[in-house]
């Protein structure tokens, strides 16, 4: 990676950082009687620049992705979290329900790759971690929507959510495989892991959003919910760069010495 090039990925990253910092202090500010700080159009747009800046990390990637493959398709992924966002602001949920399944799905497509020849190596402790480990996500969802099931109103909306947590938890469960099993190089897989468990945790404050009356719950709900999202947009943009090669090559400088 050339040193003008790893400059602006660390503007890029840093970027992020402030911005969060910033939006991050408005909303909890609400929290202690000072929502006169906060006013939700501009913040809501400034928000979704750390969108903006992430994609452009992954478009940065180019020779320094881990293939090319893999970089397409996380260029397709972060075009519907850009769609989605933008159904988010033009108030259309249904819309970015569906962008943001299809970018799941092609996640969950991405995490699995060499899937079947690493679980056919795995240890009987790894497969069984993996069994307890799916049985719990899907079992999280279900014992959700029976706990919640008195609040919610059946429409196609509710149901296109419940589909969205059945795919997000299969996402989550292929991120999490991918860390144990080693499918990706070491610093990508845990990145993906921690990028989609945050990226879970985003989604439920954004389930609790529309599921409680303005309140204090309500405003920590919506306060986390950025505090979860931009660390897992960002760090699935970085998951698409290649850090072994960078790592052998300073390891062989050092061993030149």
């Amino acid at each position: 990676m050339s040193v003008n090039k790893r400059f602006l990925i660390q503007i890029i990253i840093l970027s992020i950082i402030c911005i969060s910092l910033f939006t991050i202090v408005l909303d909890f500010s609400r929290l202690f009687g000072s929502s006169i700080l906060y006013t939700a159009y501009p913040n809501h747009i400034i928000k979704r620049i750390n969108v903006v800046l992430a994609a452009l990390l992954v478009w940065l990637a180019g020779k320094d992705s881990l293939n090319k493959q893999d970089n397409n398709m996380m260029k397709f992924v972060f075009i519907g979290i850009s769609c989605g966002e933008i159904c988010f602001l033009l108030a259309e949920p249904a819309l970015a329900i569906g962008f943001f399944t299809y970018c799941q799905c092609l996640l969950i497509i991405r995490h699995c790759k060499g899937l079947r020849v690493k679980l056919i190596r795995a240890s009987s402790a790894q497969k069984l971690k993996l069994a307890l480990l799916l049985l719990t996500l899907i079992t999280m969802l279900f014992l959700g929507i029976f706990i919640l099931y008195p609040m919610l109103n059946l429409d196609a909306l509710l149901f296109m959510g419940i589909f969205y947590g059945f795919v997000l938890s299969i996402s989550l469960w292929a991120a999490l495989t991918n860390h144990i099993l080693g499918l990706f190089p070491l610093k990508n897989s845990k990145m993906i892991a921690l990028g989609m468990l945050c990226f879970y945790l985003c989604d439920i404050s954004v389930g609790l959003d529309g599921l409680l009356w303005s309140g204090t719950a309500w405003l920590l709900a919506t306060s986390l919910t950025w505090v979860f999202y931009t660390p897992a947009i960002t760090l699935l943009a970085l998951s698409c760069y290649k850090y072994e090669v960078e790592l052998s090559t300073t390891q062989k400088k050092m061993k030149s010495f």
